[in-house]
């Protein structure tokens, strides 16, 4: 799907080539995945940084969150399915046993 695209923050937010590394340097408490279709979002879900998290920890945990849901946001968008992201992530998205939000 050729206009599927995910981003490593929460848009609108760090539209940069490393939107982690300036989520980090602006001191935000929450960032997250963005998913979008033909530029308009169609999926969001939310990542908060802990004070233990570094640039190498967080950017992995996005990646693994990003990879898992645009999947099943993929997967849902070929088969012309409804979704909810919570019900997406509470299926265990990306492997903690389903996400509390």
């Amino acid at each position: 799907m050729k206009d599927l695209k995910l981003h490593y923050s929460l848009l609108p937010a760090f539209q940069s080539d490393d939107p982690v590394r300036d989520a980090i340097l602006a001191g935000v408490k929450v960032t997250g995945v963005t998913i979008t279709l033909e530029d308009k979002i169609i999926a969001q879900y939310p990542i908060f940084i802990t004070n233990e998290m570094h640039y190498d920890n967080l950017k992995l945990y996005l990646e693994q969150v990003g990879e898992k849901l645009f999947t099943a946001v993929k997967e849902k968008i070929e088969n012309n399915e409804q979704f909810e992201i919570k019900d997406l992530m509470n299926n265990g998205c990306h492997g903690c046993g389903g996400c509390k939000g």
